[in-house]
């Protein structure tokens, strides 16, 4: 069996990084409360991958996986794409989703790369990802795993009954919200919280997002329910402050940050480094509206379009110098840097150039659609339908050549703004 391995650049891009790290926004909570299935995928270490008008796929980045370009089967399209990013030394995988409902899964073998058998007469809805394993909703609200085991690649048995709406992940483990509002979980249970925690009597999960060992699930009387890993800063359930109840939650490796419903916002974890929730400042007068996370830092957009920034002192900051004050309409996170869509829709991005902290230029009369990242770079779709790249060159910052005539309709490289 071939492995793939990461080249040195993109390794060294990563030393200062752990082996494992995630990062979620508020918008990448997996929630049941509009009634569709939601999920939450892990950003690949160097690679993108696209789906172009015509169904067919463009990916580049590192060679493999991202280089590598599977046969797709004559007749049949990409509809979705989801990337896992094995580990800093071994490649991770991709798989789509095709029209008919089928898999095309291509990458590390070993991490889920090999397209798995679907139950007759299902397909795929869609598609989480952990750091080496897929889990499929099908349409019946069942489930199909794959990849490596230890990281949640073996299917679980669903409560008789009972369907799959959601899926949350760690690094290792996956944890599904069924359609009654209990959980069940698997993968790795003493590292990555694989086991299903007890709810409280008379309640039930609404949403859930996750770190990369814990789970944090918000009840449906907006207080939460935590489990997983031995981060004892962040495996609790912290008390809102005066009976405040959580609307959404951001993460990264090690701290959580909860949008109440009052505008304002509590924080829990390394950044606090006390196993009590503190209150994060915010401008006199404003409210937060969404959150985002790198590894250093939070980020929240304010109701005014402007941003606060949050890092290990809890002093509130904004990103220097938005060009003409500009109202931000969105933020994506690559590891060390952030990547905004402003209401003009050019960029303006700010932290670490390795990781696609410098502005790129747009190309004259273009504006940017949307942005996706992996961990070291961002990938904009432009109102044509081209692409622009920037980051880390070897590990997907450098702008692809797409097919003449072909635009494209989605990217992914495991983080999505």
């Amino acid at each position: 069996m071939k492995l793939n391995i990461l080249p040195l650049v993109c390794i060294a891009a990563l030393s200062q990084a752990s082996l494992f790290a995630v990062t979620r926004s508020t918008e990448q909570m997996v929630s049941i409360r509009d009634g569709a299935p939601h999920v939450q995928q892990f950003p690949s270490y160097g690679d993108f991958a696209a789906i172009l008008d015509n169904g067919s796929l463009l990916s580049w980045g590192y060679s493999s996986p991202g280089g590598l370009r599977p046969t797709i089967p004559e007749g049949r399209s990409l509809v979705s794409i989801a990337a896992n990013p094995g580990d800093m030394i071994f490649t991770g995988s991709f798989a789509g989703i095709l029209d008919d409902g089928s898999l095309q899964c291509w990458g590390n073998s070993w991490y889920g790369g090999t397209t798995p058998k679907i139950p007759i007469g299902r397909t795929v809805v869609s598609i989480a990802s952990a750091l080496a394993a897929f889990a499929g909703i099908l349409d019946d609200g069942s489930l199909q795993c794959w990849g490596m085991s230890e990281s949640g690649g073996t299917t679980p048995k669903i409560p008789k009954g009972r369907k799959v709406v959601g899926i949350a992940s760690t690094f290792g483990a996956f944890a599904a919200i069924l359609d009654d509002g209990t959980l069940k979980c698997w993968g790795d249970f003493q590292n990555s919280g694989g086991f299903t925690p007890t709810i409280p009597k008379g309640k039930s999960v609404v949403s859930l997002t996750s770190s990369d060992q814990c789970f944090v699930a918000i009840l449906n009387d907006g207080t939460l329910k935590c489990w997983g890993g031995h981060h004892e800063l962040i495996n609790w359930e912290p008390r809102m402050p005066d009976g405040k109840k959580v609307l959404s939650i951001a993460a990264n490796d090690d701290s959580f940050f909860a949008l109440l419903d009052d505008g304002t916002v509590s924080f829990w974890g390394a950044l606090s480094g006390y196993r009590v929730a503190q209150k994060a400042q915010i401008p006199t007068g404003k409210k937060v509206s969404f959150i985002t996370a790198n590894r250093n830092n939070f980020v929240g957009i304010l109701d005014d379009g402007t941003a606060c920034s949050w890092s290990y002192n809890n002093w509130c900051s904004s990103p220097t110098s938005i060009p003409g004050y500009k109202k931000i309409l969105s933020i994506t996170a690559s590891d060390y840097a952030f990547a905004a869509i402003l209401e003009d829709k050019t960029v303006y991005c700010w932290g670490d150039s390795n990781y696609g902290g410098s502005t790129p230029k747009i190309p004259d009369g273009r504006t940017v659609i949307s942005i996706s990242a992996n961990k070291s770079a961002f990938t904009a779709i432009l109102d044509d339908g081209s692409l622009l790249c920037w980051g880390n060159r070897t590990c997907g910052g450098t702008t692809p050549i797409i097919p003449e005539g072909r635009t494209v309709i989605f990217v992914t490289g495991g983080q999505q703004g």
